[in-house]
């Protein structure tokens, strides 16, 4: 028989590349805890989504959750919610449609007025070199990342990206701008509904860290998984570099890319 909930608990929000899927992996081993078979389950801050309706979104969650049981705290951990803005099909610009750093957490208290809310947040420019990493790994930016940050510090490309977050290539910069992105959280929801916490204190401390955030969405705070402290999702792989391979020409670690030449400038 289908579970009978029409809520999540708690949603982990971001930031991108900042331990989410560590969290996830964690907090789905917590007997009080159950998530959807794959992290990441956007709705808020998808047009196309968001127009189907929440107790569609919540129908689907429902039938992927790992065990739809509505005694358990149900969340989604989603990292795209912390992207500043709404991800659209149509190439509409944010300001067209008059979206801005609180549409997101707005449709989400209209929805979810209790719910509880993780933000992690990594240094910014560990985040960015590691987004930028991902994406030339997956041939989706041939700039090194002075060059590409270099053209994404201008005003245009600024204004730009914060209207069309969607595109990993120009979120090097906007994706880690903190905090424009949680004052649109934090002007829509009660402080006591928001918990920042930071990607060194995972890897430093994770069990005192995993304690805080399990209290905070409401179960059992001394659970600790057997595999806490090992890093998921932490980079991508790097393509080994070979001469008669020309798709690992590009790769960062490539000494005929710009990246790898950089590397090599620095040792």
């Amino acid at each position: 028989m289908q579970a009978e909930k029409d809520i999540l608990d708690f949603i982990i929000i971001g930031a991108q590349k900042a331990g989410t899927t560590s969290l996830f992996r964690y907090l789905r081993q917590h007997p009080e805890v159950t998530f959807p078979y794959s992290k990441e389950a956007p709705f808020f801050c998808v047009d196309d989504a968001y127009a189907r309706g929440f107790s569609t979104y919540m129908k689907n969650i429902t039938r992927e959750l790992e065990v739809p049981d509505p005694a358990r705290k149900w969340g989604t951990s989603t990292p795209h919610y912390m992207a500043g803005g709404v991800y659209q099909s149509t190439g509409e610009s944010v300001l067209e449609n008059g979206y801005d750093e609180r549409t997101v957490p707005t449709r989400m208290r209209e929805s979810l007025p209790n719910v509880r809310l993780v933000a992690i947040l990594r240094d910014p420019v560990e985040r960015a070199l590691s987004g930028h990493r991902e994406a030339v790994m997956k041939g989706q930016d041939r700039r090194s990342f002075d060059d590409a940050i270099g053209e994404l510090l201008q005003p245009d490309a600024l204004e730009s990206a914060r209207r069309r977050p969607q595109h990993m290539g120009t979120g090097y910069v906007v994706w880690g701008e903190y905090g424009r992105i949680l004052a649109g959280y934090f002007d829509v929801f009660p402080r006591e509904q928001i918990l920042v916490v930071f990607t060194d204190e995972l890897e430093r401390a994770p069990a005192p860290l995993l304690s805080r955030i399990q209290e905070f969405i409401g179960v059992r705070a001394d659970f600790a998984p057997d595999d806490l402290g090992e890093k998921y999702n932490s980079g991508v792989a790097a393509r080994q570099f070979s001469w008669i391979s020309p798709s690992t020409w590009m790769s960062p670690y490539s000494p005929v890319s710009p990246q790898g030449v950089q590397l090599a400038l620095r040792h």
